[in-house]
């Protein structure tokens, strides 16, 4: 039986718990938040299984998790944050703000691509499996080039990576790119004249709550933050070559995918509870609630991808977000997967915020994303603040 932490809530909740419980014996979990947030206010929270189950150290409301792809939605408020004070636009371009990375590239294409291409994932990089798989060989082919001792940057990736020409003109096609949010993420350093994560827990973390921890993680299990949980992979999971190891066997959530070198992309580290509050506070001001965005950003976001194929489906990817309308309705959501970890953040329209993390990622991934998925169903109907 899974074992549950948190205090007795509003039990309205139940049919959430009872779904994470069911979820998690299924797909064979060890350990999962949930948090829900409500104008502003964290109603309800549990734990389930463990953090570490080898030493039986239960999931807490504090306990850190691996957020995966839902580390770009934070880099794009990041940016949108920067937008809305002027130091950039939606139209800034890549001559205009990162100059002398572009400057001598072969693709000429490169030095056009702006802040919302990349934001869309319409900028011309394309991270399909050919694609993923060059992304992990540049990492291992630069950490041999590094030696033991040094570390690949987000830097050394980028300048490896525009040496290469483009997949597609930008603006023209829609493909999901890791490499474009660590784009996004050295702009913003760029802009910020700081580091990454300095940048983004003061330009997002800091304005929701001071309190609310968020990192970058490392690839390594035994260099996780205190509080953070472990990753677990599926039984009889092969093993692969580390990242920034080469020739090193390991584990995929242990040093599989170098995680911090991708930090603006699926780096980031938070509690559940932190990452409920920072979304709800994205888009608080639909509910004419002071938030991190205005109102008029906030439709920028939901606005579908102009003239990129798929610009009229129903489900798209706006600002940072995917989106879909049903019944003139925004539903609003981000998953994030990798080896050790799964994740979603849900808002719905009747301005309710979900946030699920989870400590490792089955086997049949998608299958358990449909069912994961199914969450949001469940959700909408629950009611506010009773």
């Amino acid at each position: 039986m899974t074992s549950v932490q948190g205090r007795p809530q509003n039990p309205t909740f139940q049919v959430l718990d009872d779904f994470v419980k069911e979820l998690m014996k299924q797909w064979d979990i060890p350990g999962a938040s949930l948090a829900v947030v409500e104008g502003g206010v964290l109603v309800h929270w549990r734990g389930f299984g463990y953090a570490d189950r080898d030493r039986f150290i239960p999931v807490e409301s504090d306990t850190l998790f691996r957020i995966a792809s839902i580390s770009k939605p934070i880099t794009a408020v990041a940016v949108l944050r920067l937008v809305e004070t002027g130091k950039l636009s939606l139209e800034t371009t890549l001559a205009e703000v990162l100059p002398e990375q572009v400057r001598s590239v072969p693709d000429t294409n490169i030095s056009k691509i702006n802040i919302r291409q990349l934001l869309q994932h319409t900028a011309g990089w394309d991270d399909g499996d050919h694609d993923e798989v060059a992304l992990r060989n540049d990492i291992r082919r630069l950490a041999r080039l590094a030696g033991p001792d040094d570390a690949v940057t987000p830097m050394d990736i980028i300048t490896r990576r525009l040496a290469r020409p483009l997949d597609y003109v930008p603006g023209s096609d829609h493909a999901y790119s890791n490499f474009g949010y660590v784009v996004l993420g050295r702009i913003i350093e760029k802009v910020c004249q700081t580091p990454y994560l300095d940048a983004i827990r003061e330009l997002v973390f800091v304005p929701v709550n001071q309190d609310c921890p968020i990192l970058i993680g490392s690839p390594w299990l035994a260099q996780c933050a205190p509080k953070e949980s472990c990753y677990y992979d599926y039984p009889d999971a092969p093993s692969t070559e580390a990242a920034l190891k080469p020739g090193k066997a390991v584990a995929w959530p242990d040093g599989g995918i170098a995680i911090a070198s991708l930090d603006a992309a699926l780096g980031c580290v938070t509690s559940a509870p932190c990452l409920s509050r920072f979304v709800d506070a994205v888009f608080a001001a639909r509910e004419g609630r002071p938030g991190l965005l205005s109102k008029d950003t906030l439709e920028e976001i939901l606005k579908h991808p102009a003239g990129a194929p798929g610009a009229d489906e129903e489900t798209y990817y706006g600002l940072g977000w995917r989106v879909k309308y049903v019944d003139g309705k925004p539903y609003i959501w981000h998953g994030g997967s990798l080896p050790g970890t799964s994740a979603l953040v849900v808002h719905v329209p009747n301005g309710s915020t979900l946030a699920l993390l989870m400590n490792s990622r089955p086997q049949a991934w998608e299958a358990f994303n449909d069912h994961l998925h199914q969450i949001m169903g469940k959700f909408v109907h629950m009611p506010i603040n009773e």
